[in-house]
C-alpha cells in the first residue's frame, strides 16, 4: 500500500517460489517490501523462507486480530482476496500493533514441526470419523434399509 493507503497492486500469487520472488521484486519498485502473514502453516512457510533469504522484514497478525479486522468489512464474504485486502489494510493502519519477527532456521524448523503435528491431528480426526461412519453403518446393517435409531 502507498503512504496514502492506496493499493499499489493486487494479484493472486500461487505458492510458488518464482511467483513469490516476482511479487517481492514488483513491490520493491515502490519501496522496501515487508511480508505480513496471518498464518504460519505450511502455506506460509515458502513465503517465509523467501523473505528470510532476501532479508525482508516479516510481521505476524494473529488469527483473532484478523477476525476482528474482518468484522469491520461488513457484508464481505470471506475469500482469499478479501482476506488479503483486510490483512494489507490492517497492516497499513496498525503497523505499531504488528508482531515483527526475524525468520531464522530455528523458527522455520519449529513451524515445520508444528505443521507436521497439525497434519497428523487432521489425519487422526479423519480416521476417527471414518471409523465412526463404519461403525454406524454396521449398526444400521448392510441390507441397505435404514433403521430408525432408538437412543
Amino acid at each position: 500500500m502507498s503512504a496514502g493507503g492506496e493499493a499499489l497492486f493486487s494479484r493472486a500469487v500461487p505458492n510458488d517460489e518464482a511467483a513469490i520472488r516476482r511479487m517481492i521484486d514488483d513491490a520493491a519498485v515502490h519501496g522496501r517490501p515487508v511480508l505480513v502473514v496471518d498464518m504460519t502453516s505450511s502455506v506460509a512457510v515458502l513465503a517465509l523462507i523467501v523473505a528470510a533469504e532476501g532479508a525482508i522484514p516479516v510481521a505476524y497478525v494473529s488469527g483473532l486480530a484478523m477476525r476482528r479486522a474482518g468484522d469491520l468489512y461488513a457484508g464481505a464474504a470471506k475469500t482469499d482476496p478479501t482476506d488479503a485486502q483486510v490483512l494489507a489494510d490492517f497492516s497499513w493502519r496498525n503497523a505499531d500493533r504488528l508482531t515483527w519477527t526475524s525468520v531464522t532456521d530455528e523458527l522455520l524448523a519449529r513451524l515445520r514441526i508444528l505443521n507436521g503435528r497439525d497434519t497428523d491431528l487432521a489425519a487422526d480426526a479423519t480416521r476417527a470419523a471414518n471409523r465412526l461412519r463404519d461403525a454406524l453403518l454396521a449398526v444400521v446393517g448392510g441390507s441397505g434399509k435404514r433403521r430408525r435409531w432408538k437412543g
